[in-house]
């Protein structure tokens, strides 16, 4: 299932990457204001090339069905492994689910475009879970989280950048 997400961030591009998505401040507070359990950065690495990877690993909170709920034993977290290009202004990574890893991928890239009002936030998500009988209603429950957690973040995303001074 392939998915689009855009939102309106009232901060420039350069802002977004420069000063707000690598700062654990920001991440700290973006990760509180989602209802995560917990979220750790367990890598970042600033590459000679410019390109900084890095890995966290997060315990989600989870909104979705009984059904779905009682599939899911004790705590869900994910890795997610990714890339920043800055040449190509473009973040791409892949999560990996702690259920159902081999049978779950959610992949995806952000892009920070330039927008009047400051800049649109994209978000491609690739979202491919191969469970017999459940695999699209799996899908449809991780795209509307997705969807709802990046109206918090929009909404987390203009109200620090407003409170530090980031704003377009």
């Amino acid at each position: 299932m392939h998915t689009r997400i855009e939102n309106v961030l009232r901060v420039t591009p350069a802002v977004f990457w420069e000063r707000l998505f690598f700062d654990a401040d920001f991440n700290r507070g973006l990760y509180e204001a989602l209802g995560f359990e917990a979220y750790e950065v367990q890598k970042l690495e600033r590459m000679p090339d410019g390109k900084i990877r890095r890995t966290l690993r997060a315990e989600p909170p989870i909104n979705a069905p009984s059904l779905i709920k009682s599939r899911l034993k004790g705590k869900v977290f994910y890795t997610e492994e990714g890339v920043y290009d800055p040449a190509r202004s473009i973040w791409e990574f892949a999560n990996e689910s702690s259920v159902a890893s081999d049978s779950t991928r959610v992949s995806g890239s952000i892009r920070a475009e330039p927008h009047e009002a400051g800049m649109l936030h994209v978000v491609e998500l690739e979202i491919l879970v191969k469970a017999f009988g459940l695999g699209s209603v799996v899908e449809r429950v991780i795209e509307k989280n997705t969807r709802d957690s990046y109206r918090v973040t929009t909404e987390y995303t203009n109200a620090y950048a407003e409170r530090c001074g980031l704003l377009h």
